[in-house]
């Protein structure tokens, strides 16, 4: 969700990940748990709904379409999102709203809906607000239902059978069919229980005749292979999907359970196509890292053609991406050979760090250059995969012992920070939850040979530490993040 040109949470349609920014956000409670229901209202639309789960597909292979033009693809792609904009912003928001009321009351919701809203969340959400008066079983069955309903096209079965993406007019054309387009099925849904509220409890038939919207049957197993089959067909990999490869629904039990674990806490606001200066020339690169104030390495992955673009306008072999952090909140990024990289990295005195994945927790090493100095800490989006990666490290040395110290963001906010640290070992892991849950799942798996870092421990941590704080989580530079927040450490 965007708030006064301010990301407050995102999803991400193709991995499904739901993302809440910390700087933003750790300072109120309510706030948080609002824009969690938002965003988990998405990957819900996006997880159990026939357009949602289209869309997904249809994002997820953008990258590979190659047998039709770009542009009009992405075009496409557009032309879909704005055909559930409304259900899913406008239903998201409304979803937030509800649990604001929840938390404070009818007048203080609207007020704050009035106020912080941009206009255009205001607009989508507006013609659902009488939902806020609803009994609770109305409001539960509308809630229930309406989103589904609007979502709940036959897309699926219609993209291959009329050979929508042959033609970027074919396929407005359809969207533009009310019973296609699940803006305008979310209308007529809205205006039949805005005025006959009690029609929500009727089965689904009977609302979306009343509705004016034609019933349809579900898209089976066959037809959604058939729609994969025909989408792969314009890569360079076409593949004949069958019935078997289709898994099946998610029980509506578990969506939100799943929302929860896909969620992680960053700098939802770290946008290097604003901020961010690309330098090809290596020697140029060379002189303004003596400004960073951290740096990240990655090996180079993606699009073909790009490293291709990169070896044209780059001295080097392209084979490690760099991102430098300063203290302006520039960073600037390139791309290198392995060499290069490992003598820039290995001249500063700055904290390096990886993402999870990089690491070989057993040998203490890169898996993709491990003669490269180890890391200063490695960020982990999700609590499971830090759990997973100190179950290595047990496994491979059984009597390790560590250190941790679990940091809570502010008093009542549900933003948490855990630091885990093998004894003996330069690097650290950390990673930032929503809640406690997880956290306690992963001290418990230590316990027996962990200990509570002292301050002395974490002081000598403290600039890698206010390096993640300051970059990970968005807080800047400005002030001490481990003296401020270490006076907030939770007693685990």
């Amino acid at each position: 969700m965007f708030w006064h040109d301010v990301t407050l949470g995102t999803f991400d349609p193709i991995n499904k990940g739901v993302g809440l920014d910390y700087r933003n956000l750790f300072h109120d409670p309510i706030l948080v748990e609002t824009i969690l229901a938002h965003e988990g209202t998405h990957y819900a639309i996006s997880e159990t709904t026939e357009f949602g789960q289209a869309t997904h597909s249809l994002f997820k292979l953008q990258d590979s379409i190659v047998k039709i033009d770009p542009i009009e693809y992405e075009n496409m792609l557009g032309i879909i999102y704005n055909s559930q904009i409304a259900v899913q912003e406008g239903f998201a928001t409304l979803m937030e709203l509800l649990r604001r009321k929840s938390k404070t009351s009818k007048a203080e919701t609207l007020s704050w809906a009035s106020q912080n809203l941009p206009l255009e969340y205001q607009r989508w959400v507006n013609p659902m607000l009488f939902v806020l008066d609803l009994s609770s079983s109305y409001r539960d069955q509308f809630t229930a239902k309406v989103s589904h309903l609007a979502m709940t096209t036959s897309i699926r079965r219609d993209i291959p059978k009329l050979n929508l993406l042959s033609d970027i007019n074919k396929l407005r054309d359809y969207l533009d069919e009310d019973d296609n387009n699940p803006n305008k099925r979310l209308n007529l849904l809205v205006n039949t229980l805005s005025s006959r509220p009690w029609m929500c409890t009727k089965d689904n038939n009977t609302l979306l005749k009343e509705s004016g919207l034609y019933v349809r049957e579900s898209v089976t197993k066959p037809e959604i292979a058939s729609f994969l089959t025909y989408l792969t067909s314009f890569t360079d990999n076409p593949y004949n999907f069958s019935e078997t490869d289709i898994g099946d629904p998610v029980p509506d039990s578990r969506v939100f359970i799943d929302a929860f674990n896909n969620t992680f806490v960053a700098n939802m606001n770290l946008d290097f196509t604003k901020n961010g200066v690309v330098i090809y020339d290596h020697n140029k690169y060379v002189i303004e890292s003596k400004n960073f104030e951290a740096i990240t390495a990655f090996p180079r992955e993606g699009r073909p053609d790009l490293t291709d673009y990169l070896r044209r306008v780059s001295t080097d072999e392209p084979e490690v991406d760099i991102i430098g952090f300063t203290k302006t909140g520039t960073s600037f990024l390139t791309t290198t050979s392995k060499k290069k990289a490992k003598t820039l990295i290995e001249s500063l005195d700055c904290p390096f760090f990886v993402r999870y994945g990089d690491f070989d927790n057993q040998k203490n090493t890169l898996f993709w250059m491990p003669d490269l100095k180890t890391p200063d800490f490695i960020v982990y989006r999700y609590p499971e995969n830090l759990n997973r990666c100190l179950g290595e490290i047990l496994k491979a040395r059984p009597a390790q012992s560590f250190k941790h110290v679990h940091i809570g963001s502010s008093e009542g906010s549900p933003l948490q920070t855990l630091i885990v640290k093998s004894e003996g070992i330069k690097t650290f892991h950390v990673v930032n939850t929503y809640g406690n849950v997880k956290v306690g799942e992963i001290i418990k798996s230590i316990q027996a040979q962990s200990a509570i870092m002292s301050n002395d421990d974490i002081n000598n941590l403290k600039t890698p530490i206010n390096c993640f704080f300051s970059i990970w989580s968005g807080m800047g530079w400005k002030l001490d993040w481990v003296e401020i927040l270490t006076s907030q450490q939770s007693e685990t």
